[in-house]
């Protein structure tokens, strides 16, 4: 995890001090540096065009990354939600019928807290997970046999039976949704054409003090500086999983540890 956020810093850092410097170089030192000066002035009506374009470009972005984080906040909690609706009405089943969907929901929340959230992996939005879906699925699997097993559905009263398949029904659907939120990976197409869009906008800035070295230099690491670490961050944030600030699952151990309480409490019965 160390050597990979060092070599994202060591990239970082070339992104922003190599560029000014090629462009004080080509501008200022190479034989193009007197056809460049004579273009001074030429992009200077397009400036606002490309960079109006470019923000337009960056705000979509932070908001498909935004609402993702939301959908993935709102799907674990309607899944912690609806684990713990399936423990209490479990734990009201009489014949001590609901200890098997009781154990089947514990173990099913500590494969997703062991697999889908690996504390030992950095999971970046290229990181592939499907190892990692997969083992939670069996567990999914086995709490909708317990809660469909036609001698536990008997035992419950016929009023509840909906209720419970609908928990059941949830829990399914918001793994779905929270996984396929992990497995988010880039557009190629959308991030070509927002670094094709600030490089551009580097451009308009490089030509506007063409002949003066010193503030193209300034004026374009200024540029880099600013923008390039909010595009490092969001590339490697597109999986609300991911990134700097990735989420947790602490919604699904809050859960875990009530049903734990449950389960406890109604064996004792």
């Amino acid at each position: 995890m160390t050597y990979q956020w060092v070599s994202i810093g060591l990239l970082l850092a070339a992104s922003v001090i190599l560029p000014p410097l090629a462009l004080w170089w080509l501008s200022q030192r190479s034989r193009l540096s007197p056809l460049l000066h004579s273009l001074t002035g030429v992009v200077n009506t397009f400036i606002s065009t490309i960079s109006v374009l470019f923000a337009l470009n960056l705000v979509f972005v932070c908001n498909e990354i935004w609402q993702n984080r939301e959908l993935a906040k709102a799907a674990m909690s309607r899944e912690a939600e609806a684990l713990r609706n399936i423990g209490r009405i479990s734990t009201n089943i009489p014949e001590r019928g609901g200890v098997l969907i009781l154990e089947a929901a514990r173990e099913y929340l500590d494969a997703v807290r062991q697999f889908d959230f690996p504390n030992d992996k950095v999971i970046g939005p290229t990181t592939s997970l499907s190892s990692l879906n997969d083992s939670s699925l069996p567990a999914v699997i086995k709490l909708s046999d317990a809660i469909l097993n036609g001698e536990t559905l008997d035992k419950i009263h016929p009023a509840i039976r909906p209720l419970l398949l609908a928990q059941l029904s949830t829990v399914r659907d918001k793994r779905l949704e929270r996984v396929a939120l992990v497995n988010i990976e880039p557009n190629f197409l959308k991030w070509s054409l927002l670094v094709f869009l600030e490089f551009m906008a580097l451009i308009t800035i490089a030509m506007i003090h063409i002949k003066s070295g010193r503030p193209l230099l300034v004026a374009s690491f200024i540029y880099l500086s600013s923008i390039n670490p909010i595009l490092f961050v969001l590339y490697a944030s597109q999986s609300p999983f991911s990134g700097i600030d990735p989420l947790n699952g602490s919604a699904l151990a809050a859960a875990s540890d009530r049903l734990k309480s449950m389960e406890e409490i109604y064996k004792k019965k």
